[in-house]
């Protein structure tokens, strides 16, 4: 996870990046989708996209994005240990909402809320949690932001901001980024 986690604003082209990409497998494995606002390129096979500026070359990498057991994404090897300045904590196929806040404290943003009707499919999105994880005072290194958005009935119960409700919610995906997300 180090590999993933060191690319972050780095250029495609990089040191960093040939050695993130060297550690997912062969770069034909590497599925690149080219948009105006933003690049991608995905190792769905492994659970893993990357996006980055579009900015050719020198596009640096804004986000890595991590699936747990998503539709159409392959499987993520984990656990990984995700270390940001004094935060390391470790990710697992079965960690939870809770987990999360424990590693990291109460999330500066969150939500996914009823849109209405009784149903889960009518209760709106899953349950995301966000943190802003800004680096130690004297040290210059970027904020990371950390979006985890939470799958299966528990993240989208019409009582999941209950307490012990969406607690126990499974990560469904991660962003790990150095920009808002």
């Amino acid at each position: 996870m180090c590999l993933l986690l060191r690319v972050l604003g780095c250029a495609v082209g990089s040191q960093a990046w040939a050695r993130a990409l060297a550690a997912l497998g062969s770069d034909d494995e590497i599925e690149f989708n080219a948009y105006s606002d933003m690049h991608y390129y995905n190792a769905r096979s492994k659970g893993v996209s990357f996006q980055v500026e579009p900015v050719a070359e020198a596009g640096k990498v804004l986000t890595v994005d991590l699936y747990n057991k998503q539709p159409k994404w392959g499987t993520l090897t984990l656990p990984i240990k995700i270390i940001w300045e004094e935060h390391t904590f470790v990710l697992e196929a079965a960690t939870t909402a809770l987990d999360m806040v424990r590693a990291f404290g109460e999330p500066t943003r969150k939500g996914g809320g009823d849109a209405g009707g009784t149903t889960a499919k009518a209760l709106g999105p899953a349950m995301w949690l966000e943190w802003a994880l800004a680096a130690p005072q004297g040290v210059d290194a970027p904020t990371l932001y950390v979006l985890a958005e939470y799958g299966g009935e528990p993240a989208r119960a019409k009582d999941r901001w209950e307490a012990g409700r969406g607690s126990s919610a499974v990560w469904a995906t991660l962003a790990l980024s150095i920009v808002p997300v």
